[in-house]
């Protein structure tokens, strides 16, 4: 982004309400980057690219894996080389229950699957419950099938 043109006196910027606060967003922006906004648009996640279809914003700031990135041919990623942002890893959350009813090879199974979750692996799959409006559960089942992880 250091290197985008028309840095100053935008018409606007795209978040969630907190991150007119934050400085891993536009705090970060404006200081790393130089980028002054006329106004600071709060919107609810699912809105983020609806403000830059009204013309309220110029810049909204998404998720590398948002679904509308694999259809979407009119917006742009810039490169956040100043690392306003940090990596939004995907971990797994569970239940001891369940992490104990699964027994010692959970761990083992869990890093199996998760090595062939990439960037482009989770928009494909974000896109396919969000745009495809297919299930996360019928979703997740095809991938794994699709991946050789169950039968």
């Amino acid at each position: 982004m250091t290197n985008s043109p028309r840095r100053r006196n935008r018409h606007g910027g795209s978040h969630e309400p907190e991150c007119r606060q934050r400085p891993d967003c536009l705090l970060g922006l404006e200081q790393n980057y130089g980028l002054k906004f006329k106004k600071f648009v709060p919107v609810d996640i699912g809105l983020r690219y609806e403000v830059l279809d009204k013309g309220q914003a110029d810049l909204s700031i998404i998720f590398t894996t948002d679904a509308q990135l694999s259809t979407r041919k009119d917006v742009v990623t810039l490169e956040d080389d100043k690392h306003v942002f940090p990596p939004g890893n995907v971990t797994f959350v569970a239940r001891k229950a369940t992490v104990d009813k699964a027994g010692p090879d959970m761990q083992k199974t869990i890093e199996q699957v998760q090595k062939g979750l990439t960037v482009k692996v989770m928009r494909e799959l974000n896109a396919r419950v969000d745009v495809d409006r297919e299930t996360p559960k019928q979703v997740a089942h095809e991938y794994l099938t699709e991946s050789g992880y169950v039968k």
